[in-house]
């Protein structure tokens, strides 16, 4: 028979390891604690009627390819200019993040001609004084790996949006798909 020290003993060590899994989750996904419910519905508008853009898979089939939020610390990222080159150079603003043996590029599509000098200035403000931050972004394919940094596997992702704490950047094509649904 169970006697009511038992229960009580037994009570405690389920809340007890309750809130250490707790904890452990908040510590593994910290980085997105100031995401809010507006932001997942953000997220959801992003990709809806269509995804954003469509990828080749390994069987030239096109394929949707979703915004999804992932957040990273400001300590291992780098802001800059990519080059691509079409009937001329373009520069895109880009973020590098590395996370674990992974490097992350982000950057809004060419065909948005978003200025990348002004909008560098803009992300710089964005990212002053933060320790993490949030992209909302779609994958569009894995890199050659031209890094630096060995045995890093390299990701490009098209980005629509940036949270920090002092508030957001949002790509203007994003901005008119949302704003097409109200």
């Amino acid at each position: 028979m169970i006697n009511s020290k038992q229960v009580v003993l037994r009570l405690f060590f389920i809340i007890l390891m309750g809130a250490l899994n707790l904890s452990m989750i908040y510590k593994e996904y910290d980085g997105n604690i100031f995401l809010t419910e507006e932001d997942l519905l953000i997220e959801e508008k992003s990709n809806y009627p269509k995804s954003p853009i469509n990828v080749q898979d390994s069987n030239e089939h096109f394929i949707p390819s979703y915004n999804e939020w992932m957040c990273f610390s400001t300590e291992n990222m780098t802001l800059t200019c990519s080059e691509h080159v079409f009937d001329e150079i373009k520069k895109v603003p880009m973020i590098a993040s590395y996370k674990g043996n992974e490097a992350f590029e982000f950057e809004p599509s060419s065909a948005d001609a978003i200025p990348c000098e002004k909008t560098l200035e803009t992300w710089v403000q964005l990212f002053e004084g933060q320790n993490e931050f949030c992209v909302l972004a779609a994958y569009l394919q894995e890199l050659n790996s031209e890094d630096q940094r060995v045995g890093y596997g390299r990701t490009l992702w098209i980005l629509d949006a940036i949270k920090t704490a002092h508030g957001y950047w949002m790509n203007p094509s994003l901005l008119k798909r949302i704003n097409q649904e109200d």
